[in-house]
C-alpha cells in the first residue's frame, strides 16, 4: 500500500509462472484431488498487474507527475497507460463544474456548514468551497464563515 511503484519485474513473473506450472505438472502426476485448488498462474499475474494499475490510477488521479525514477520501473504499456488514463481524466474534468473535484480529499470540512436559499440571482463565484453557483430560488451548502457568504448575507442576497 505505499505509494512507491517497484521496478516492472518481467523475469520475476515469468520465473513465478514456471515455477507455479512445474508445481501443477508434479500435482497431477501425484493425482491427489485435494490439491486441485492450486490457485491459476494466470490469476497471479492479474492481482500482479491489477495492483500495479492502481498505483498507477492513484498517480494520476491525484495529478501526481510520475518521477523519472518512477518512469524508469514502469513497462512501456504502463507508461501509455498512465498518459491515456491522465488525458482521460483531463478531459472529464473540462466537461463538468470545477466543484466536480475527482482529486479532491474526501475529509469532512471543519468548519460549520449552512444550507442557504438564494433570493436574487447572482451566478457563479468563488467560494472557499470552490465555484457555488447561485440561481434565484435554489439552494446550496456552503461554510458561513466564508467572508463571501457573510457579505451576500448581510447584503440579503442569499437567507439561511
Amino acid at each position: 500500500k505505499t505509494q512507491n511503484v517497484s521496478l516492472y519485474e518481467g523475469d520475476k513473473v515469468r520465473e513465478i509462472l514456471d515455477e507455479i506450472s512445474i508445481l501443477q505438472d508434479h500435482i497431477e502426476s501425484l493425482n491427489n484431488p485435494s490439491l486441485d485448488d492450486l490457485n491459476n498462474p494466470d490469476d497471479v499475474l492479474k492481482l500482479y498487474h491489477s495492483q500495479r494499475s492502481e498505483k498507477i490510477k492513484f498517480f494520476a488521479i491525484q495529478e501526481l507527475p510520475l518521477s523519472q525514477e518512477t518512469r524508469l520501473k514502469l513497462s512501456e504499456r504502463e507508461r501509455i497507460f498512465h498518459s491515456k488514463y491522465s488525458d482521460l481524466l483531463r478531459r472529464y474534468k473540462c466537461e463538468y463544474p470545477p466543484s466536480l473535484n475527482l482529486s479532491a480529499t474526501l475529509v469532512p470540512p471543519k468548519e460549520a456548514l449552512t444550507a442557504v436559499r438564494v433570493l436574487k440571482d447572482i451566478g457563479d463565484l468563488m467560494t472557499q468551497n470552490g465555484y457555488v453557483e447561485f440561481r434565484k430560488g435554489t439552494q446550496a451548502i456552503v461554510r458561513k464563515a466564508d467572508p463571501t457568504i457573510e457579505k451576500l448575507l448581510k447584503l440579503g442576497y442569499l437567507k439561511i
